[in-house]
């Protein structure tokens, strides 16, 4: 019985630390702006008309000869997810360095006048592993825009050759012209996600200060995500 109870006296112990409330709250804002905001709003956002955009070049690209233009963009995409893809994994295994060497880091801190108990090392590897959980979702989001980009491609190329003395099925062209719009946006999607999940692990990584630092942080991102998604040049 008492085995059970300690990882709930744990947390209760937790939650008498401002850093872990600001965290807490920090989450909960990351949660309601991307299942909430972004998800309810999202026909007002630069994504839905960048998103747009990319079906009606994939339409274009349906009715003409697949260029060099068309190679080029896509294998240029796919480097950049590549190695978002890289730098995300990157830092997961910084943080991992990181937390093996707590202890050390911890004893630095404290014997430079900070709280003993603040920059425990207990406490600082528990925001250190939240780091890598979300430094984590970046890489998986990364990797499968990685993937829906090269399916994408595929998509492209199977289009009905194009003949300009000659029609083909426009069945089997606006099919095949779906397929790859739905692929190419569910990548840029987690593109998009994985972006703002940096930005959200950028401001995490300040609760290592303190949790009002966090605070600050997180709000300073949340209003430049807010701009940047609904009042941009891009938008007007």
């Amino acid at each position: 019985m008492v085995e059970l109870i300690y990882p709930f006296k744990q947390v209760i112990e937790l939650l008498h630390h401002f850093d872990f409330i600001a965290i807490l709250l920090y989450l909960f804002i990351w949660y309601i702006f991307e299942n909430i905001i972004h998800t309810r709003y999202y026909r007002h956002s630069v994504e839905r008309f960048v998103d747009v955009e990319r079906v009606h070049w994939l339409h274009n690209a349906s009715n003409r000869r697949v260029d060099i233009a068309d190679s080029l963009l896509f294998g240029n995409m796919t480097l950049i997810f590549q190695l978002m893809t890289s730098i995300s994994a990157a830092l997961v295994g910084a943080c991992l360095v990181f937390l093996i060497q707590m202890n050390t880091i911890s004893a630095w801190i404290v014997s430079n006048g900070f709280d003993k108990e603040e920059y425990s090392a207990r406490y600082l590897s528990i925001k250190a592993i939240l780091l890598i959980i979300i430094l984590g979702v970046a890489f998986f989001r990364f990797g499968w825009c990685s993937r829906g980009v090269a399916y994408t491609a595929s998509f492209v190329l199977s289009f009905p050759k194009y003949d300009e003395h000659k029609k083909y099925d426009q069945k089997v062209r606006i099919g095949a012209v779906k397929r790859a719009s739905r692929t190419f946006i569910e990548a840029t999607k987690q593109f998009n996600l994985g972006i703002r999940t940096l930005y959200f692990a950028l401001g995490l990584s300040t609760s290592f200060i303190n949790g009002y630092a966090l605070l600050i942080s997180g709000l300073l991102i949340f209003i430049y995500l807010i701009h940047n998604q609904y009042f941009s040049r891009s938008v007007r």
